[in-house]
């Protein structure tokens, strides 16, 4: 994508999409709370005017092209009307940029010149301070001043201490321990302290400056990494979960997206889009290492109001199981390429074995909470809340012939939708009973040896999305094949409760193999890996990857 304009005028252009039959553009104003609004839709020429645009504006701008079948893509990389700015193309149109910014510098750079003696130190410090063009400059040079005197031993020591607190595993292979803190080091420089909105740290998904979408906020999904960034920070891990109930909704309701400058709520058909439901979970992981009951008090009222508010507006037919609301397919976690989605029919018409298997880990979660918090009756309430929504999980979705789970129709819980079977796609979700404790031993064995199938799922480097003999599959695609290593995570989890450690330890050995040669290559931890090739795509910096630290130490000998 492209783009240029003039300050009140700001053209995009693109490339043609071999499936398109139409394209939909997608604007957000940075200082006006960075919520997409869409701007142009049905368009069939490859550009698109945005006109009379104010001169202070900073706009960010995605395209999503539609095939002849009403599905939609994967959005765009972001691209904005800032001139030199990294989100840009570096092919530049005269008069491109926005008034006030066109002359900011992408690079500052100045030399100095030292003489020094044999055997003579001497210290430098420099301090890069970056602001607007209206701020006050004598205010910028004393903040910056201010810093030339920080005390960087200090520094060096707090950091030490930070670092000594994680587990040292014992890993006979020196890449294993190169991945192992190298996971640490890249969730510690996503965690931002608080500011805006937020009255605790929090994160960013990713601190690559390509992508807009990296630095709007927390998710639930993006959360799980919390379960390995608490070894190392556990006051920190606690407190971007309280982010969430800081923002919570009178009713339980949480954002998809809660950052410090944004709450991204997402209206679709009547609902507020919310995340998937791995809340009350994370909690009981991080009061597991942090063992701080105010944590756990605070964490068990929040967790119990989502929780409230998830049941009662999911089940709209009232039947004991849900599916996926709001703007279904963001709020199911996997948000393209699905398989089911885009060749069957949108999330919100299924009962989800995800969705539900995720809740019974809820329910179980909140019975620990309850029962950690002397609360035995409301504790006997979530057990048996549980037990019935994983009875009725393996009633209506496993299947007796393929040995898996699936979707079912919300109307008749059958796995036909429009032709016979069309819901039986083997996808990873189809696992997450493991990880929830679903299944019987005859099942999880199944479901096992369906894994451990080199046809299917048990590829080179992990765990693909989506089995490898789904015509469908494709390893560096979105979600129909990548390795996505929070979800592998989980079926390691899985795996080790139904006693399959030799299996647990090998899967673990093939996805730090994929992310150690990427490491090695490149230097960075990504969003997701090839399960078949040494490949990866296609953000960096991204803080789920930090998952794998606790992946290994769960199978360290």
């Amino acid at each position: 994508m492209d783009i240029w304009g003039s300050g009140t005028e700001v053209r995009l252009s693109w490339k043609k999409s071999p499936d398109a039959v139409s394209y939909s553009v997608y604007r957000r104003d940075y200082r006006g709370g960075g919520v997409y609004q869409r701007v142009g839709d049905g368009l069939t020429q490859l550009f698109f005017t945005d006109k009379d645009v104010p001169a202070d504006k900073v706009y960010g701008y995605v395209v999503v092209a539609v095939d002849r079948d009403g599905r939609r893509s994967i959005h765009s990389r972001e691209v904005n009307n800032i001139a030199g700015s990294d989100f840009l193309t570096d092919v530049k149109y005269p008069g491109q940029g926005v008034s006030n910014v066109r002359d900011l510098a992408r690079i500052v750079a100045f030399s100095r010149a030292y003489d020094l003696r044999p055997g003579y130190t001497k210290r430098l410090v420099a301090v890069r301070a970056v602001g607007r063009a209206t701020d006050n400059r004598q205010s910028l040079l004393d903040s910056a001043r201010g810093l030339t005197t920080l005390d960087i031993p200090r520094c060096t020591r707090e950091s030490e201490e930070l670092y000594g607190r994680i587990p040292i595993p014992r890993f006979p292979d020196p890449e294993w321990q190169m991945l192992y803190w190298s996971s640490f080091s890249l969730m510690r420089q996503v965690m931002l302290p608080p500011e805006g909105k937020c009255s605790y740290n929090y994160y960013v998904f990713s601190r690559e400056p390509q992508w807009g979408w990296g630095h709007g906020g927390q998710v639930f999904h993006e959360s799980i990494t919390m379960l390995a960034y608490a070894l190392m920070d556990p006051l920190s891990a606690m407190n971007s979960q309280r982010v969430y109930r800081e923002r919570q909704y009178e009713d339980g309701y949480i954002n998809y997206r809660t950052g410090s400058y944004l709450d991204e709520t997402i209206p679709h058909a009547g609902q507020l889009t919310t995340s998937a439901p791995w809340y009350a979970w994370q909690n009981w992981e991080v009061y597991k290492i942090s063992k701080d009951r105010k944590f756990l008090e605070e964490m068990y009222e929040s967790s119990t109001s989502f929780y409230k508010y998830y049941v009662a507006n999911r089940d709209s037919d009232a039947d004991g199981l849900c599916e996926w609301g709001g703007e279904a397919v963001l709020e199911s976690v996997r948000d393209g390429k699905v398989a089911v989605w885009d060749k069957v029919g949108y999330p919100s018409n299924f009962e989800a074995v995800d969705l539900n298997s995720m809740l019974v880990m809820e329910e179980k979660s909140l019975a620990a909470m309850a029962a950690e918090l002397g609360k035995s009756g409301e504790a006997k309430d979530w057990t048996a809340k549980s037990a019935e929504r994983a009875k009725k999980i393996n009633a209506t979705m496993w299947d007796e012939a393929t040995g898996f789970y699936y979707n079912v129709g919300k109307k008749d819980h059958r796995f036909t939708f429009k032709e016979p079977n069309d819901l039986k796609r083997e996808e990873i979700i189809g696992f997450l009973p493991l990880w929830a404790g679903i299944a019987d031993s005859a099942k999880a064995k199944r479901l096992v040896q369906k894994l451990t199938d080199p046809k299917k799922f048990w590829r080179t480097y992990g765990v693909p999305s989506l089995s490898a003999d789904d015509p469908y599959y494709d390893p560096k695609g979105y979600w129909n094949g990548p390795v996505w290593v929070q979800w592998d995570y989980l079926i390691e989890r899985g795996l080790l409760d139904y006693g399959y450690r030799a299996e647990a330890k090998e899967l673990v050995r093939r996805v730090a193999a994929g992310m150690i040669a990427q490491l090695k290559k490149d230097h960075d931890l990504w969003e997701f890996y090839s399960p078949d090739d040494q490949w990866a795509g296609y953000h960096k910096v991204y803080i789920w990857a930090g998952i794998v630290a606790r992946m290994m130490m769960e199978v360290a000998d």
